[in-house]
């Protein structure tokens, strides 16, 4: 176990220290009589415990980093706090004269305002943190509101010394907006942050509490010293200090729809219009008119920004699925088209997919420049869309590429919409008086279902659309599907899958692979691998996931596997990891909401899932993917390129990528012990994915020659047959037991 550093030590001593003087004064309040005033009690032990939470924050702040500066100002409101106890002890307790504001409570009162600006600093960059400060202050302006109207109604009357409570009153006003802000920090990242705020957001609720029940005895001239009351401002400075020894993770960019700044500004405009139309008379009704007022202020300012941010949200999702150059609907858009509100997409006579792509469109663009091959797209996505009948779609995949998706009026004409297409493209274009001419290749693919499954068919027809270009241009082909043995077979096994599906996913089975290390065996992760069963049989992935494609279905196998993955791995309780496949076409936010909800589904932490991606992922839409996966890692989740090796992406390219770690491809591992080319190649994979601070995992091992020619190149972790076949969930404990994680 590595050694501490001495000021973390000296934390944790200081922390004793302070719980041992708490103790003492918490003794005192057992035996002494309420109202007693014991100097050395309660203006040496108790001030004792506060000056030492100060110096632990004060510690903390001396070790430096983005949130030294958060914590020095914690420290110094806990400072200005004692002092205030101080005060009080020597001079404040002997007054006879009534003050509005004594020294002390200017004192306590600037606690609030330097706290406040702490946890500011202590947020870090995280954005929008303006927001949740204005949230903070909205909702507690309700909540004391609420506070006020309740005790008014629970002690009807006028308060015995309504001079104090004003005063009073800030206090619990300072506490709620603490508390409302530190929750509000855990509210926005999903209640998942570390323990040290949740530490944080405890020492202020306590103080809140201690604050309001410090209100309602001082107004009826009830509150005496040295009770139990006083313990809890002494139990807010502890689990402040146990904060500051802890430390508090950076907070990632919250992932909240903006329109839930509304909520509570809407609860404090509703909470107070209640009080200022019905609210009790007296001291404490007067105090939550007040408060109500600056509260309904307060919301209106903030709903103008919630109004902004929903404004900003809904043209981000706008422009996420529409494309800047020719205002079509982009790739995103055209898979996301069923499940966009507003469209009832259903044919009884099927549908039709056109992949077109332009001929020598680089040439092209080349020879006229940029400016006016844009200009050229624009105008070839109008002429396009002249083309478009009542229900067809057009949009823009990439480059010069387009797909038109429409109805089937007549299943046997599935060429008809490549060939008003072609027609379009036939007249030339003009560009600043120059003709141009253009000719398209187009891939066509058509199915009978009535609500099409996008995915495969647009894989389908741009399959059908190179296969054109290869051939010549201006060429039309249709999908062929001759990669499958027999399409009757395929039929009944894509029937199947649906039905299994429908039925809940009962029929398919996860089996779990460890990835370890190399020389030791210790537990990088387990990966999830999907099973299928038929006929009391187990069928093996390559030879369903296919048909899986080409029916629509990777949606809801992949939301499958990372539900179950995670809640299995999490259920073991030790923290180990799981890694989950995701297809490429599927790296899109899609896979962050899906993400999200998996793990908040089993209560699971983000350093629990590990996302594996192939290289055809980040070669189809490398921005996107590489937004999603920054995305991932940002909330915690760690990002693995799987199959490295077998497409084209080189390490150049790795080194830009949002990704933790590659794993070397299974046809790499089974030559590399007789075949020196493939041994060099893979030598340089691991060196240079090493020198890139990228995790490097040798995949598919199966026996010992090719581990120790693994080891001897530098690969610190492998997965293969020779380490352990994949497992069911009912083997899984077992081998977790005895292999904890790294």
């Amino acid at each position: 176990m590595p050694r501490e550093p001495g000021s973390r030590r000296l934390m944790w001593v200081l922390l004793v220290m302070a719980i041992l003087l708490a103790l003492v004064f918490a003794g005192s309040v057992a035996w002494r009589s309420p109202g007693d005033y014991l100097p050395w009690i309660d203006g040496g032990a108790y001030t004792g415990v506060i000056l030492l939470a100060a110096l632990i924050a004060v510690l903390r702040a001396g070790r430096g980093g983005p949130q030294g500066p958060g914590w020095g100002l914690l420290a110094t409101g806990m400072i200005l706090y004692a002092l205030g106890e101080v005060w009080w002890a020597v001079a404040g307790r002997f007054r006879e004269e009534i003050v509005w504001l004594p020294l002390e409570d200017a004192l306590w009162l600037a606690y609030y305002p330097v706290q406040v600006l702490a946890l500011w600093l202590l947020m870090g960059k995280a954005p929008r943190r303006d927001r949740n400060l204005l949230d903070a202050l909205v909702l507690s302006g309700g909540l004391l509101v609420t506070l006020a109207v309740l005790l008014q109604g629970w002690r009807p009357g006028t308060a015995a010394a309504e001079e104090g409570l004003v005063v009073a009153g800030l206090y619990v006003t300072g506490d709620l907006i603490l508390m409302v802000l530190a929750l509000l920090l855990a509210y926005v990242q999903r209640w998942r942050v570390s323990p040290g705020w949740w530490l944080i957001a405890l020492g202020y609720l306590i103080f809140a509490l201690s604050d309001s029940l410090y209100w309602v005895l001082s107004a009826y001239d009830a509150y005496v010293e040295g009770t139990w009351v006083d313990i809890g401002w002494l139990l807010s400075s502890l689990a402040l200090a146990g904060a500051a020894i802890l430390g508090l993770e950076a907070l990632p960019p919250p992932q909240v729809q903006s329109l839930r700044g509304m909520v509570p500004a809407a609860i404090a405009v509703m909470l107070s219009g209640l009080a200022l139309g019905w609210g009790p008379e007296g001291a404490f009704g007067d105090f939550a008119r007040y408060a109500a007022i600056a509260t309904l202020a307060l919301a209106l300012f903030r709903l103008n920004y919630a109004i902004r941010d929903a404004a900003e949200a809904n043209e981000q999702r706008r422009r996420a699925l529409i494309d800047d150059l020719t205002g079509l609907p982009n790739r995103h858009a055209l898979h996301a088209l069923p499940e966009l509100p507003g469209k009832a997409l259903a044919s009884p006579t099927g549908w039709c997919l056109v992949a077109l792509g332009l001929d020598r469109f680089a040439d092209i663009n080349a020879s006229l420049g940029h400016e006016r091959g844009d200009r050229l797209l624009a105008l070839t996505a109008e002429r396009l869309g002249g083309c478009l009948g009542p229900g067809d779609v057009l949009a823009r995949l990439e480059g010069d590429e387009f797909a038109m998706l429409m109805r089937l009026a007549d299943p046997s004409q599935t060429f008809a919409g490549a060939e008003r297409l072609r027609a379009a493209l036939e007249q030339p274009f003009e560009i600043d008086g120059v003709p141009v001419a253009l000719t398209a290749c187009m891939g066509v693919s058509a199915t009978l279902d009535p609500v099409p499954a996008i995915g495969p068919l647009l894989k389908e027809a741009d399959l059908a659309m190179h296969h054109a270009k290869r051939e010549g241009p201006g060429l039309i082909r249709a999908y062929s599907g001759q990669e499958a043995p027999s399409s009757v077979h395929r039929l009944r096994m894509r029937a199947r899958l649906r039905a299994d599906f429908q039925d809940g996913g009962a029929a398919f089975e996860l089996h779990y692979q460890p990835i370890v290390r190399i020389d030791n065996s210790a537990l990088l992760a387990m990966e999830a691998l999907v099973r299928w069963r038929q006929d009391g049989a187990l069928v093996p992935p390559g030879q369903f996931l296919g048909e899986i494609e080409h029916a629509g279905l990777m949606v809801p196998l992949t939301t499958l596997v990372l539900h179950r993955a995670i809640a299995a791995i999490h259920r073991q309780g030790q923290g180990h990891a799981v890694t989950v496949n995701v297809s490429p076409e599927l790296v899109t936010p899609w896979l962050l909401d899906q993400v999200r909800d998996a793990l908040d589904r089993a209560g699971a932490p983000a350093h629990s899932l590990i996302v594996e991606v192939t290289e055809d992922a980040l070669i189809r839409n490398p921005d996107t993917a590489n937004e999603v996966l920054r995305a991932l890692r940002v909330q915690g989740v760690r990002v693995l390129l799987d199959d490295f090796g077998a497409g084209w992406c080189g390490l150049s390219a790795v080194r830009d990528l949002a990704v933790d770690g590659l794993k070397i491809d299974r046809a790499f591992v089974a030559r590399i012990h007789r075949d020196l080319p493939t041994r060099a190649i893979t030598g340089s994979i691991v060196n240079l994915g090493r020198d890139l601070g990228l995790t490097v995992i040798g995949e598919g091992v199966e026996d010992a020659g090719e581990q120790a020619e693994l080891e001897a190149l530098g690969v610190e972790w492998v997965q293969g047959f020779a380490y352990a076949k994949p497992m069911p969930e009912t083997a899984l404990a077992d081998y977790l037991s005895h292999h904890p994680p790294t």
